[in-house]
């Protein structure tokens, strides 16, 4: 399963991070992270939906209509092991018409040149040691360790 920001599948600014993703057979991502999304809320791509379906269906007498047998609608039941859930694609729906797709698109790209801004500045700094390179809005750094000699 191949996971990253959602937002870079509208954002233009993944600088390459989705090339090759028509060969995943599934995308998961996690609203949270960046489109102004509380917890608790995924979207999933599937490229074959019946695999999954069928690795967790339950078919008893009683779960069964006839809408779901002639697949005039997709009961998406099956779609997870629990057969009763919330109605979490509602955040989504929400924060995309409320605050338009513009918007949150500027809100990521200025969280991107955020990220930029502070990883050249703690690269610069004598005390902080940028650890990898900043990948989307994300910098790892650190302190740099005391090297023999330096003083407390």
């Amino acid at each position: 399963m191949l996971m990253f920001p959602p937002s870079f599948l509208f954002s233009g600014g993944g600088g390459g991070v989705l090339n090759g993703v028509e060969l995943s057979n599934s995308i998961s991502m996690n609203p949270h992270k960046w489109l102004l999304t509380n917890m608790d809320c995924c979207c999933l791509w599937i490229k074959e939906p019946h695999l999954f379906v069928d690795s967790l269906s339950t078919a008893p007498e009683y779960l069964r209509n006839n809408a779901s047998e002639s697949k005039v609608v997709i009961n998406y039941k099956d779609w997870k092991i629990a057969l009763s859930r919330r109605f979490r694609a509602i955040k989504v729906w929400v924060v995309i018409h409320r605050h338009g797709l513009h918007n949150l698109m500027f809100h990521i790209h200025n969280d991107v040149k955020l990220a930029k801004q502070f990883a050249a500045h703690a690269a610069k700094d004598p005390i902080f040691e940028v650890v990898v390179p900043r990948r989307f809005a994300l910098v790892c750094f650190r302190l740099r360790p005391k090297q023999e000699g330096e003083g407390t």
